[in-house]
């Protein structure tokens, strides 16, 4: 498995589109944001797309906002937790920095959540 870890950003690369099926608490899991903000390394905004419209009511566009507002990497979830610590590594390994890493994530949610709506 740990093979497959490893290529990841090359699967992501040679991807063309990434679909986002947004809710919110899509950003509460680790995996969902590092593919997010690799796939954004490699392809241009762009080849993102949301589908968010089942899941947005008045009532939770907040509850989808405040992900974004206190996104965390510290605070991320991951149902194994060999996982949480191989992608933490390649989060300090491929980025500037977590904070960077955090920032990127929430300016391009923002961004896309408002060219979506």
């Amino acid at each position: 498995m740990a093979w497959c870890l490893d290529l990841l950003e090359e699967f992501i690369a040679l991807s063309d589109r990434l679909v986002v099926v947004l809710s919110w608490s899509y950003f509460e899991r680790l995996w969902c944001v590092y593919e997010w903000v690799c796939f954004l390394v490699h392809k241009k905004a762009s080849s993102i797309t949301l589908c968010s419209d089942a899941f947005l009511r008045s009532r939770t566009l907040p509850l989808l906002l405040d992900s974004v507002k206190n996104f965390s990497l510290a605070n991320c979830m991951c149902c194994v937790e060999s996982d949480r610590q191989a992608l933490e590594h390649k989060v300090d390994t491929y980025y500037v920095s977590r904070v960077a890493f955090e920032q990127l994530l929430k300016f391009t949610a923002i961004a896309f959540i408002a060219r979506d709506m």
